[in-house]
């Protein structure tokens, strides 16, 4: 939020990460992966440890799933470094795509299972979605 904010005050939402290949494109990249992915692995039923034996298929998905993430937002700078700003910013989305479809059923089934939390966590994804791709198509063909 203070991010999007700086740029809403400033006027300037190419400054940083869509016209200019600055170092400044990859901290925000890093910081987002690291911090969703970091959000979705927090929202593992409590007392799990990352390393462990996984016990049961849903226990090998959950264990896979947070490897999968920390491995994908670490390798953000990799990714940048190797393959440029436009392979990053794909690899960005799937990251996010990942951590956003893990993160619904984390909501509903650890957070206590609910309709209520079922469709927050649903809404509160779709949002970001809905509203940030389209937000960021139109800043980047615009120069907004």
């Amino acid at each position: 939020m203070p991010e999007f904010c700086s740029h809403i005050f400033a006027m300037n939402w190419n400054l940083c990460y869509d016209t200019a290949a600055t170092g400044a494109i990859l901290l925000f990249y890093i910081f987002l992966s690291i911090g969703f992915s970091s959000i979705t692995i927090g929202l593992r039923k409590a007392g799990l440890p990352l390393i462990r034996s996984p016990s049961g298929s849903g226990d090998v998905i959950s264990f896979l799933a947070d490897w999968v993430l920390i491995i994908l937002s670490i390798s953000t700078p990799v990714i940048y470094y190797t393959k440029g700003k436009a392979t990053t910013q794909v690899f960005f989305v799937i990251i996010q795509s990942t951590s956003a479809i893990i993160w619904i059923p984390r909501i509903w089934k650890n957070l206590g299972p609910s309709k209520e939390k079922l469709i927050i966590g649903a809404i509160s994804e779709l949002i970001a979605v809905i509203i940030t791709l389209p937000t960021n198509s139109y800043m980047v063909m615009t120069g907004e």
